[in-house]
């Protein structure tokens, strides 16, 4: 392999690398703006999710008054966090505010892992939302669930938001082996080129242009040291091969001036032989002098164009100590980076607000509640005083019962002992009848006596069993005001619960708030180095691409002391009276020669135009002339070409030439190369190389000694010049 396709080589890797490594930077710093909304978004959810579980605790417990707006901010938020979710689960449009109906962004579809834990997360979610929704009814009966089932869709969306930091971290850490391994295969091509081109091309330049200073000296017996290969090994082998001609010439010039001492005849004719041999030798160290200087000054611009492709890998080297502490950066702050920016910090401080807001309703709340189950303590122990008061007057109505009895009893004794008295009165006569007036006054007492007693029992009765119906109310309340004040015991414990529930929300909260906080400056670093990434990998592809251009004029000095090579083995070989147009042919990639004569003189012409345009176009790419300086040879050389080419062809046309199909379909392929090329030239894709330039040369001359002289002599048959 030669040295110039050694070098393109090297310009193909480099290349490659450098747009491997800009392509996926580009790509990754594209997705990591992706990354950081989606889990910005996610992490939004958590907090949508803490929302709805408080509205939904604080429309349970507010008044009328507040109820409105608890029921307006609960059914935004259900609305906010179907909407995000369907979005993180399948992509597409997302809120990108806390209205639902407000600016979306865009978001692209999980990976399966993400995609199964957010589904799992919408599992967690729906009795939520189910519980939330009979707190908009009014039916929602047991709070502590609400709490219980915020916690885990946190807990669910949580680990959702962890799988897509770990994917966007994944993404980091590809992207820093892939710049590691692309700067590895930069640096070290370049250092195998910086080496290649010190010990294969500039040592033994050296060695060349000592030498041929030796031999410019007169010092023909000097000896060329050293290995050579490739293009040097034939500039080597030309140089010694024209020393030793000189060095012959010079052994026949002494064997001469001795025959000229012996025969004075041949004196006149051997001087004259010897300073036209001597002639040639001086054209011949003249010849070697120039290639001499001109190897020396191929030498210097290498040189010049290595030093010049060191800076640019100094350039390089230190784009990419930058480009790797903006990596590492980078990784740092996506490690530390939980779910939220700026946005969310601020939804979480609101959060937070109303969080405190609501705990202390539901504080106030519990208090009412103490009070209430206090005053039922007291209004219990009240009515159990009066159930004991109401027992002792039925116990006093029971015993007034008895005495009545008693004297019920009495006075029907009393009755008795009346009718036995007025019976003896009767029996006594007149002698009883005192007796028996005193018996009618005390039967009359007795009738009032008894009388009272009867409206006394009856009255007692009645009091008796309103005693008895009191005491039966009294103990039918006491069991209720017993039942009550079990329900407001439970009340206040399901308000204490409430409380706590609230505090453990607002604490939450809290947390999200300030986690969103620092988080969002670590989102500010990363967007920040990763912007700092591009811009160094953009300045990288520059660099490279500057370093390619140092190699293609480090190509096209070796296409330069390749064509001083060739031309000093032609003059090794051919006469030395055609050293003098050396320095006019050395830069000549395609040179016209008689042997390339068709002998119609017309075409000949045009033969000589397209050799020129091939030689201009590639002196103005070893001068490395810009693309509109390029475009325009190129061009001229596509238009000359169809010229010729129709031309040719008008003649076969004219004079049936046989060969003609098979011409023309050269003609044809040569022109679709052409213009491909021309196309890719065009849109940037491709620039014009030595592999071009040597494509044109190979195909124009192959094409000229190929099928252009077969038409020669039948086209000057037909009288066509």
């Amino acid at each position: 392999m030669s040295l110039s396709q050694r070098l393109i080589g090297v310009i193909v890797l480099l290349s490659l690398v450098v747009a491997v490594m800009f392509v996926a930077t580009l790509v990754d710093s594209s997705s990591q703006k992706t990354d950081a909304l989606t889990i910005n978004l996610a992490g939004r959810q958590r907090m949508l999710a803490q929302r709805v579980a408080k509205d939904s605790l604080l429309l349970t417990l507010s008044g009328t008054a507040e109820a409105a707006s608890v029921r307006a901010s609960l059914e935004k938020g259900i609305r906010l966090f179907e909407a995000t979710q369907r979005a993180l689960e399948k992509g597409g449009a997302a809120p990108n505010t806390p209205d639902p109906a407000g600016p979306t962004a865009e978001l692209p579809s999980p990976t399966t892992e993400t995609a199964a834990l957010l589904h799992a997360a919408d599992g967690r979610w729906q009795p939520l939302r189910t519980a939330a929704q009979a707190a908009l009814a009014g039916t929602l009966t047991d709070a502590k669930v609400v709490g219980s089932l915020s916690e885990d869709t946190v807990v669910a969306l949580s680990k959702a938001v962890q799988q897509i930091e770990r994917e966007s971290e994944a993404k980091v850490r590809r992207l820093i082996i892939i710049q590691i391994t692309g700067i590895t295969l930069v640096v070290g091509l370049l250092g195998w080129l910086l080496l290649m081109l010190r010990t294969r091309m500039l040592a033994p330049l050296n060695r060349l242009v000592h030498y041929a200073d030796q031999v410019a000296g007169g010092s023909l017996q000097a000896r060329l040291d050293g290995h050579f290969t490739h293009e040097l090994q034939i500039l080597a082998q030309s140089i010694t091969a024209m020393v030793a001609s000189l060095n012959n010439a010079m052994s026949v010039c002494t064997e001469q001036e001795l025959a000229a001492k012996d025969a004075h005849a041949e004196t006149d004719a051997a001087l004259q032989d010897t300073k036209a041999k001597e002639a040639r030798l001086q054209e011949l160290l003249g010849t070697i002098t120039a290639v001499s200087r001109s190897a020396s000054d191929l030498s210097a611009k290498v040189g010049g164009a290595v030093e010049e492709l060191g800076r640019e890998i100094d350039t390089v080297d230190n784009g990419v100590l930058v480009q790797r502490d903006r990596m590492t950066e980078t990784a740092t702050a996506v490690e530390e980076m939980n779910a939220t920016v700026m946005e969310v910090a601020r939804n979480a401080s609101q959060a937070a607000s109303n969080a405190a807001a609501s705990k202390k309703l539901a504080a106030d709340g519990a208090q009412g509640v103490t009070r209430a189950v206090e005053s039922i303590r007291q209004m219990q122990q009240r009515i159990l005083g009066l159930k004991e008061s109401m027992a002792r007057l039925g116990v006093d109505a029971e015993n007034i019962g008895r005495i009545m009895n008693v004297i019920s009893d009495i006075a029907d004794q009393t009755n008795l002992l009346a009718l036995n008295a007025a019976i003896e009165a009767a029996r006594a006569g007149d002698a009883g009848r005192g007796f028996a007036v005193h018996r009618l006054l005390h039967a009359f007492d007795r009738e009032k006596t008894m009388q009272a007693t009867r409206e006394v029992g009856t009255a007692i009765g009645a009091i008796q069993e309103t005693a008895r119906e009191n005491v039966a109310a009294v103990e039918t309340a006491a069991t209720n005001i017993v039942s009550a004040t079990e329900e407001a015991a439970a009340a206040g414990s399901s308000m204490g619960d409430i409380v706590r529930i609230v505090e453990d929300t607002a604490g939450q909260v809290e947390s999200i708030a300030a986690a969103a906080e620092e988080q969002s400056a670590a989102s500010e670093e990363i967007n920040r180095a990763v912007s700092e990434v591009t811009l160094v990998a953009t300045d990288t592809a520059e660099n490279m691409h500057r370093s390619a251009q140092a190699l293609t004029r480090i190509i096209s000095l070796i296409e330069d002391l390749n064509g001083a090579i060739q031309d000093l083995s032609r003059h090794a070989a051919a006469d030395r009276t055609s050293a003098a147009r050396v320095a006019v042919d050395n830069r000549q990639l395609f040179n016209w020669t008689p042997t390339l004569s068709t002998s119609i003189d017309s075409l000949d012409e045009e033969h000589k135009v397209l050799v020129r345009l091939i030689n201009e176009l590639h002196d103005a790419m070893r001068d490395n002339k810009d693309r509109h300086i390029l475009g325009g040879i190129l061009d001229r050389l596509k238009d000359y070409a169809v010229t010729h080419f129709e031309h040719e062809e008008r003649h076969f046309a004219r004079y049936n030439y046989p060969d003609a199909a098979a011409h023309i379909a050269q003609h044809q392929k040569f022109l679709g190369a052409v213009m491909d090329f021309y196309r890719e030239f065009q849109s940037g894709r491709a620039t014009v190389t030595l592999d071009l330039m040597r494509f044109l040369k190979d195909w124009l001359q192959g094409h000229i000694m190929g099928v252009d002289k077969k038409y020669g002599p039948f086209l000057k048959d037909k009288g066509v010049r």
